[in-house]
């Protein structure tokens, strides 16, 4: 008899795990607060499209979380909002996300305008530029998207209540990404801001097709707390571009919306697969004409 124990042992441990199994989606589920018990809701959901279970889970899940989370709007703030369009309502980081993307919208629009930004990030050897042009290193590009975001964000109050900090981490040529962090007004510091994490890549970069998977949210977004991410291109390809210049940037040949679409397909995938919030930006500053 006793050489039966090992095996009702390994079937009642058999039986234990397909009963945690069956109970784990509801367990998850039963934290409706917690964003991210969502986000492993509907990871698994895709995974598994045949379980019904799962699907109605997924489905359901974000109601909860929303009747639970949701808070009303004060009416001066309702006012302020409706007087005032540059003015954000912003909550979480994903819409902390939302108005960065905008403000890079804004700074497309200055980089492409006739006599606009673009020929700041790019070097030249005299004013008539007879060798050709070159393109600015990342650390430059960082640099005019952390002073533009400082302007367009902080300085133009377009958050409402809340206190906009733009970091421009390591001004040492080591670092390209750019921190935008908000917290409420008259919180203690100690109180964990809303982030959000920009990477900046130019498109000669050899790890741009790695570098949002394996460093913007394998490094910056792995660690807990209300983070965003923006995996930012920095597209340089011209027929003006003096490849002889400062050679080590070479590659092949990319086009603007084939970058876009490829990234922005990678960041769907991160965030599903890791329970992110990041997206994919690419700024055409390629010189005008």
């Amino acid at each position: 008899a006793s050489s039966d124990l090992p095996d009702i042992t390994a079937n009642r441990s058999a039986s234990n795990l397909r009963q945690l199994r069956s109970q784990l989606t509801r367990m998850i589920a039963s934290h409706p607060a917690d964003q991210q018990a969502g986000h492993q809701i509907q990871a698994l959901a895709s995974r598994h499209p045949d379980d019904w279970q799962l699907r109605e889970l997924a489905r359901t899940h974000p109601r909860c979380l929303a009747a639970q989370t949701w808070q009303p709007v004060p009416i001066e703030d309702l006012l302020r909002l409706a007087d005032n369009r540059a003015l954000r309502l912003v909550q979480n980081e994903s819409q902390l996300s939302d108005v960065v993307a905008e403000s890079l919208l804004r700074l497309q629009d200055l980089l492409s305008r006739p006599n606009g930004w673009a020929v700041l990030l790019w070097h030249r050897e005299d004013f008539k530029a007879a060798s050709g042009w070159w393109p600015a290193w990342e650390e430059d590009l960082s640099d005019l998207v952390a002073t533009l975001l400082q302007y367009d964000l902080a300085a133009s109050q377009v958050i409402i209540n809340r206190e906009v900090q733009v970091i421009r981490p390591g001004l040492n040529g080591r670092r390209t990404d750019v921190h935008v962090q908000a917290r409420l007004a008259g919180t203690l510091t100690r109180t964990e801001p809303l982030t959000v994490i920009i990477e900046c890549k130019g498109c000669w970069n050899d790890d741009l097709d790695r570098g949002l998977s394996d460093q913007l949210v394998d490094k910056y977004l792995s660690i807990p707390g209300p983070r965003a991410g923006i995996y930012l291109i920095g597209y340089f390809d011209s027929p003006r571009w003096d490849r002889a210049k400062h050679p080590g940037r070479e590659h092949g040949s990319h086009e603007l919306e084939l970058i876009k679409a490829d990234q922005e397909r990678i960041a769907r995938h991160e965030a599903l697969r890791k329970s992110v919030t990041v997206r994919a930006f690419v700024l055409d500053c390629r010189l005008p004409g």
